[in-house]
């Protein structure tokens, strides 16, 4: 397999913009692991068609368990990992779990370290807490963390305060303008690109071996925007 980091955001990038948080989205019926998708090659037609059917006001309580029509966190972190290693619909590995234990899975799995202490992210870390979990695009000068994530309502890119409290940070600037040029319906429906203070204080970190995640591209040695020049262009 010779994938990059690079492919890895790339893949990540590919449901934003069109599909809705669903509460149990990319779980089976009995709640212990993937269901079928997140165990697709690509994705799901009908992801977009349920989100072309909602407005602004939508309420993803309403929609819990509709499996087919969207990802919550975990399941969407699983369907990455799944169309990032995997070649074939519902053969490969099960890689959704609960949001807290995801990293630790990973890391069981041999591709990187989960750490409860750290002082940086970098591009790609897999960020988890005990109710959520978000990968990581970028981390700006003011310390505000640039990321992607299934939260309602959908799979998009937000950024947390600065570090020092300031709400109107580079990474929140950054997810607005790249929601709002790549992904305009979805941004005329929701517009908020912002997330709390608890995302840079409440989350573990799981980070790639580099043999497992080679940064062919040095993502590592880029800013934020330059990643999602790089990780948006088409073709």
């Amino acid at each position: 397999m010779n994938k990059s980091l690079t492919d890895f955001l790339r893949t990540a990038m590919e449901p934003v913009g069109s599909t809705m948080y669903i509460w149990g989205g990319g779980w089976n019926s009995e709640d212990s692991g993937a269901g079928k998708d997140a165990k697709i090659i690509g994705v799901n037609p009908n992801w977009k068609k349920f989100f072309m059917s909602q407005g602004s006001d939508y309420d993803y309580k309403e929609h819990r368990y509709e499996h087919r029509n969207g990802l919550d966190c975990s399941g969407y972190v699983g369907w990455v990992m799944y169309n990032f290693f995997e070649d074939k619909n519902g053969a490969g590995s099960d890689y959704v779990t609960n949001a807290k234990n995801q990293g630790k899975l990973f890391a069981e799995m041999g591709l990187g370290k989960h750490s409860k202490e750290f002082s940086e992210v970098k591009p790609g870390d897999i960020m988890t807490s005990n109710d959520h979990v978000y990968i990581v695009i970028g981390e700006c000068t003011d310390g505000s963390i640039l990321f992607v994530h299934s939260s309602p309502p959908g799979v998009q890119i937000c950024g947390t305060p600065a570090k020092s409290g300031l709400y109107c940070s580079c990474a929140v600037e950054l997810a607005k303008k790249y929601t709002q040029k790549c992904f305009p319906e979805w941004y005329k429906k929701f517009s908020n690109c912002r997330r709390g203070m608890s995302y840079l204080t409440d989350f573990s970190r799981f980070r790639w071996y580099p043999e497992i995640m080679p940064d062919t591209d040095e993502l590592y040695l880029k800013t934020p925007g330059e990643i999602l020049e790089i990780i948006l262009r088409k073709g």
